[in-house]
């Protein structure tokens, strides 16, 4: 049965839609919230809390969207949301000893590498929630700082900034393992 199939049936109040939408979706919508949470706990909350979301929201489902794009975007912003609301609306701390740097992350690779994936963990929320936006999720500066009610400028150097301290948990950790060797 498609996604698009139970979707409809959920609009229609069949409960059992709601167990296939949350059986078919709810791996994907898990990697969402582990990447953006520095904890599986949290994540777990705010899966419930996306869940909680799609099904309040799914009579605005419209089948021109692809169903997995609007479940995912509903991920993506319970999320954040829920982080801005933790921090109290005070998701970034401004750092001024930037430094730039040509550090590149491959998105492809944090599905494959638990190590990345605990880099992630390890960044403060507002660098993580912006660094997973841009190179995750594709969003441009623009719509993060429209997203995170945040300027544009913010954006772009909290992306830098994050990069820059994955650069460094990568040297360190390759450095670490190499003396281990």
């Amino acid at each position: 049965m498609s996604i698009s199939k139970i979707i409809n049936d959920c609009k229609k109040g069949n409960l059992n839609a709601r167990k296939d939408i949350y059986n078919h979706f709810s791996k994907k919508a898990m990697g969402i919230c582990l990447r953006y949470c520095s904890s599986r706990q949290e994540a777990e909350d705010y899966l419930k809390v996306s869940f909680f979301n799609i099904f309040k929201n799914i009579n605005f489902y419209e089948s021109d969207i692809a169903p997995e794009l609007w479940l995912k975007k509903i991920v993506i912003n319970t999320v954040v949301k829920e982080i801005k609301k933790k921090n109290g609306n005070k998701l970034l701390l401004l750092e001024t000893n930037y430094k730039r740097n040509e550090f590149t992350f491959e998105s492809s690779s944090l599905y494959n590498n638990n190590i990345q994936i605990e880099f992630l963990k390890r960044l403060p929320d507002g660098k993580r929630v912006i660094f997973n936006l841009h190179a995750i999720e594709g969003y441009s500066h623009p719509e993060i700082a429209t997203l995170l009610e945040i300027q544009e400028s913010t954006s772009i150097l909290q992306l830098a900034k994050a990069k820059e301290m994955l650069q460094e948990m990568h040297l360190n950790y390759h450095n670490t393992v190499i003396i281990r060797a």
